[in-house]
Formats: C-alpha cells, sequence, structure tokens
C-alpha cells in the first residue's frame, strides 16, 4: 500500500468537508490496508483503488556505515492511464496530489491528470521526492 501518499491526505480530511478527500491508486488487501482504511473513513475521506496486484517492497540493507535500498515497485508497473476509470472523481477535484513515482511508472497517467488539474479554479501538487533505489547514498 503506497501508505505515504494516503497518509499525506489523511490530515486534509480534518479541514475539508467530509467525502470531499478521495485516495485513488493501487493497494493490497494487506494488515496495513486494514488498519488505515478506517481510520481514513471515519475521517471524512474514501478509497477509490485497485486491489489486484500485490503491493510494493522495500528492503533496507546495513552494513557498517553503507546503505542499500532495494525496491520492487509491483502494483505501480501496473499503473497506466486505462487504469484513470475513476474520471469522474477527476472531473469533480478541485485539488491534485501525484507523488514522484507516476513519473517513473506512470507518465501517461501524469499528463492525464494534469491536464485535467490545467482547468479553470483547478489546483496540483507534485511531490518529486526520489523513490528509485539510491546506488551511492550519502553516508
Amino acid at each position: 500500500m503506497d501508505t505515504v501518499c494516503f497518509q499525506s491526505l489523511l490530515p486534509s480530511t480534518y479541514f475539508l468537508p467530509p467525502n470531499s478527500v478521495v485516495y485513488t491508486g493501487c493497494m493490497c488487501d494487506d494488515e496495513l490496508a486494514q488498519q488505515l482504511k478506517p481510520v481514513y473513513k471515519r475521517e471524512g475521506g474514501s478509497v477509490s483503488r485497485r486491489e489486484q496486484w500485490t503491493d510494493g517492497v522495500c528492503v533496507v540493507v546495513i552494513t557498517d556505515h553503507h546503505r542499500s535500498l532495494f525496491a520492487t515497485l509491483r502494483a505501480a508497473e501496473y499503473l497506466t492511464s486505462l487504469l484513470l476509470v475513476v474520471a469522474r472523481l477527476l472531473d469533480g477535484a478541485k485539488f491534485f496530489y501525484v507523488e514522484g513515482y507516476f513519473l517513473i511508472h506512470g507518465l501517461p497517467s501524469t499528463l492525464e491528470v494534469a491536464k485535467k488539474a490545467s482547468g479553470a479554479g483547478r489546483e496540483s501538487e507534485k511531490d518529486y521526492r526520489e523513490r528509485r533505489p539510491c546506488k551511492n547514498p550519502p553516508t
């Protein structure tokens, strides 16, 4: 489950009207999802998701003062513009938040969201933090 995005949206549910914040993306039905979904719903958010694929996995290997991150994104690899069957949500959205992994694994989806966000009175926020494995991370 993409907990970074999911948890980033949670605070916005405190300030916006109930059911006006929607998480849409790929996640599996794992233990973490079972913990977060009820909290998100209780706070007035809703979830539009695909559960067909296994979530990504990240592993950090630490040896002495060296650190290596290995990741497999799995669900993100299936994130194509065809999955944007949530067009009605995009049409009604006023604000958009797109994470950096979209640029690596979902550029067509990012462009589709950008087209929708370019309408009058709409805002978009992009998170370009690097999420790919670091070859030589800082020590």
